[in-house]
């Protein structure tokens, strides 16, 4: 369904092949291109790493290490529904680590576009996640003993948040 949104931006180009001898049809980019003033887009990634990385640090060991929250639905589902954006929050990095010097709209989409609606999915998945945490935790009285479940989805948040930022930044930095 993507592919129908970036049509104006390709023709279709009829080449002979040279093995065959037959014509075939390829696509050619038309639109505009796309660079970064200053840092390359692997100097951008690189520096969303950290974060990215912060960010599943925090939500594994919390899934790992949740005892008093472990059961309670409104902590532990949006902690795991977190972990599709974060996915694509990887994704949106490799692919802006292979970035080329210009960019096509298709990777800007893929590179810093992604990345900005994946971390902030995230941080939402992960801020419910931790309210959800300090809720269960004072209505258990088991804050005292498990004060760190509701730390670590709040350290996954204030991580995507930060990543969310950054590519938000490097995404409104793309000139033509």
């Amino acid at each position: 369904m993507k592919e129908r949104r970036y049509k104006k931006e390709y023709r279709t180009v009829l080449k002979i092949d040279p093995k065959t001898g037959r014509e075939r049809a390829e696509a050619e980019y038309i639109g505009a291109y796309y660079r970064f003033e200053g840092d390359p887009a692997r100097a951008r990634a690189l520096r969303l790493m950290p974060w990215a990385g912060l960010f599943w640090a925090a939500l594994l060991v919390y899934l790992k290490t949740a005892r008093a929250t472990g059961r309670f639905m409104a902590a532990l589902v949006p902690a795991l529904v977190a972990l599709l954006p974060g996915f694509y929050m990887a994704l949106g990095l490799v692919s802006l680590l292979r970035a080329p010097e210009k960019l096509t709209v298709v990777d800007l989409e893929n590179g810093p576009g992604r990345l900005v609606r994946a971390s902030l999915g995230c941080g939402v998945f992960t801020a419910v996640s931790a309210a959800g945490a300090a809720v269960c935790l004072f209505m258990n009285r088991a804050w005292p003993a498990a004060w760190h479940e509701a730390l670590l989805p709040a350290l996954a948040c204030a991580a995507a948040w930060m990543a969310f930022v950054r590519a938000r930044r490097d995404f409104r930095e793309a000139r033509k």
